[in-house]
């Protein structure tokens, strides 16, 4: 119970706010990594939205893997991004929510 009101105190909305946002951006990543794996449709509008998305917030890390296997390729390159993006998100928002303590 207290690391519940601590991790949502008052104050950290903007910390949440943060998270969230690098939360959203892993799971862009992660439904491409998805839609790659179970092999949909790339005509679907969705499905090609989702790529050209993941592809723009994934752009550093599209190529650090090149693999034989197109599923495992975008499995450790978007994934690594994502891995990435959550960490990002925890620091900056843990800096913002630890800033805020009186």
């Amino acid at each position: 119970m207290a690391l519940y009101r601590y991790r949502y105190r008052d104050g950290s909305v903007a910390a949440r706010v943060i998270s969230g946002i690098f939360g959203l951006i892993a799971f862009i990543l992660a439904l491409h990594i998805a839609f790659v794996m179970l092999e949909a449709n790339t005509g679907n509008p969705l499905v090609n939205l989702v790529k050209q998305m993941a592809d723009f917030l994934a752009y550093l890390f599209k190529d650090i893997f090149t693999l034989e296997d197109y599923k495992l390729q975008a499995l450790l390159n978007y994934g690594l991004a994502a891995l990435v993006y959550l960490a990002i998100g925890g620091i900056i928002g843990g800096a913002i929510d630890r800033r805020g303590t009186p």
